[in-house]
């Protein structure tokens, strides 16, 4: 009777199973698709999490409706362009005034027109008078002429 004490010998452990090839590119390969499996799976259970509450959810609607009307808005500004600044207009007495009050920096004519162009000096307010007060002054006019429209229009039906 023949034994093989090597084969049948219950104390020796099995083979390891064959693990494939045993380049370390492979390797890398596969711990680095490993780690983006758990990567997905992470942010996936946190996702569900996050849209479970109402909370987050109505944060989230905000923010993408605030983030498409600033778009939209955005996008309408951009259509119309930018609109250029109107530089004021003043009468010649008050650039006469700025530079007798020794207000001016600066003169350029515009070149094709009958118009020149001042800059006052640093901290100087212009002598012209502002909207506001034209405004005001013409208002005070309006009211003093109907004032006087209507004192004229009473004195002639008595």
């Amino acid at each position: 009777v023949a034994t093989s004490s090597s084969s049948s010998s219950p104390s020796s452990p099995p083979a390891p199973p064959s693990r494939g090839p045993t380049n370390p590119f492979y390797r890398t390969f596969l711990k680095l698709k490993l780690f983006a499996l758990l990567t997905l799976a992470s942010v996936w259970k946190m996702g569900r999490v996050l849209l479970a509450n109402k909370l987050f959810l109505a944060a989230l609607t905000v923010f993408f409706g605030a983030s498409a009307a600033l778009g939209i808005r955005s996008a309408s500004i951009q259509r119309e362009g930018a609109r250029p600044v109107a530089t004021p207009t003043v009468l010649y007495s008050s650039f006469v005034k700025d530079l007798a009050g020794k207000k001016v920096r600066s003169v350029r004519f515009e070149e094709g027109t009958n118009r020149l162009l001042y800059e006052l000096k640093e901290g100087q307010v212009s002598s012209a008078p502002t909207k506001l007060a034209a405004a005001i002054s013409s208002s005070k006019l309006a009211s003093s002429s109907t004032a006087s429209s209507s004192t004229a229009s009473s004195s002639t039906a008595s």
